[in-house]
């Protein structure tokens, strides 16, 4: 049954989504730099180092929108086909260009023609996030998107049961991820591989397909929410700043033993709670909050965010490797001017290639008539 798409766009949720990969490359960027993020103003100094110390967070945050995005184009047009094409050409051109690329440039030639074999079939697959040997092996972010391509092999069948019942769904995939999570909690030696594995996330997901449901699906829910915006901007804005808060409570318990992957395992639940008050709030709030998190700085980031997060960390080795810019000494962390400038360029040469790859390589793929059907499926 296809659903008739809401007038109100959806600004808010490529805001997060903006959000989250500026994040993300603030922390991979820090990781080699330790930059600090902070500067003095009236005397004070104003501290953004949390959202580079705590960037990882931005990938469940991703999750939470796929789930929201899936669900939104899956009910407008039901068809697995068209789901499967859509996915397909979302994914694999950015995808199989920078394995193209990364392999033959970037990264030491494999031992022998075995290992290039399982190496590639595995990252071909999706299926490298479960192996320790092929794990990071090529680019260290691709273990998101086989998270995200082996939750796309179950959302078809999810969906149907989750039109059903969307709540009972969402409170067992809710309690299955948190018992995954402490489940992996004990495998102490190999904590961070099974935490971010797809049953880690999978609540992400549905709390995104929930929030996505809620907004296109006539319900007592909406038919309040659209009377009470003043109550939908409360929630939404008052969202945002509890998930500000718990990247801040995480950037304060980095050095503590187990750091940021120990407090995941014990806080994912809640931030994905919070992540589905903030975007159900934002949805229905009044146009002010809309248009502060949909901001076009917001929305640039968003549109580009894909094959910037393919690429970003790839540059920044690069750059380091290269001595662009160069450093004083033998120790780059102790010049702080490089860190200023290494953290400038690496962020501005990522958005230039993001920008390019996206408007000249995956939007042309995508909209090309040899994958893009007249007639309906």
């Amino acid at each position: 049954m296809k659903i008739a798409a809401p007038k109100i766009r959806l600004e808010v949720i490529d805001g997060l989504r903006g959000f989250a990969i500026i994040t993300v490359v603030l922390y991979h960027i820090w990781q080699i730099s330790w930059f600090s993020h902070s500067f003095v103003a009236f005397g004070q100094i104003v501290s953004f180092e949390f959202l580079a110390t705590t960037g990882m967070l931005g990938v469940p945050l991703f999750f939470f929108i796929s789930g929201f995005g899936l669900y939104y184009s899956y009910s407008l047009q039901p068809s697995v086909k068209t789901f499967i094409r859509k996915r397909l050409l979302r994914i694999l051109p950015g995808y199989l260009l920078s394995i193209v690329v990364l392999s033959l440039f970037f990264n030491a030639p494999f031992k022998d023609f075995n290992e290039w074999l399982w190496q590639i079939s595995s990252h071909l697959l999706f299926i490298f996030n479960w192996f320790n040997e092929t794990y990071g092996t090529i680019n260290g972010v691709y273990w998101t998107l086989a998270v995200e391509v082996q939750f796309y092999v179950l959302f078809p069948f999810i969906y149907k049961v989750f039109r059903k019942w969307p709540l009972l769904v969402t409170g067992f995939l809710l309690i299955a991820a948190q018992a995954y999570r402490i489940f992996a909690l004990n495998q102490i030696d190999r904590f961070d591989f099974f935490l971010n594995q797809l049953p880690g996330f999978i609540d992400f997901f549905a709390l995104g397909m929930l929030a996505s449901y809620l907004y296109i699906t006539p319900n007592a829910f909406s038919k309040w929410i659209k009377t009470h915006l003043g109550i939908a901007t409360i929630l939404g804005v008052g969202g945002f700043i509890a998930h500000i808060a718990m990247l801040l409570w995480a950037h304060s318990i980095r050095y503590e033993i187990g750091g940021i992957s120990a407090w995941q395992a014990n806080y994912r639940l809640l931030l994905g709670l919070i992540f589905f008050i903030t975007a159900t709030g934002s949805l229905w709030a009044f146009s002010a909050w809309k248009k502060i998190l949909g901001n076009k700085f917001l929305l640039f980031f968003s549109a580009i965010s894909y094959a910037l997060f393919l690429w970003h960390q790839i540059i920044a080795r690069t750059l380091l490797e290269n001595k662009i810019p160069n450093y004083l000494g033998t120790d780059y962390h102790a010049d702080k001017t490089w860190q200023l400038q290494f953290t400038i360029l690496v962020f501005i040469v990522s958005c230039l290639v993001a920008y390019v790859l996206t408007y000249c390589f995956e939007q042309p793929i995508a909209k090309a008539k040899l994958f893009n059907r007249t007639k309906k499926d």
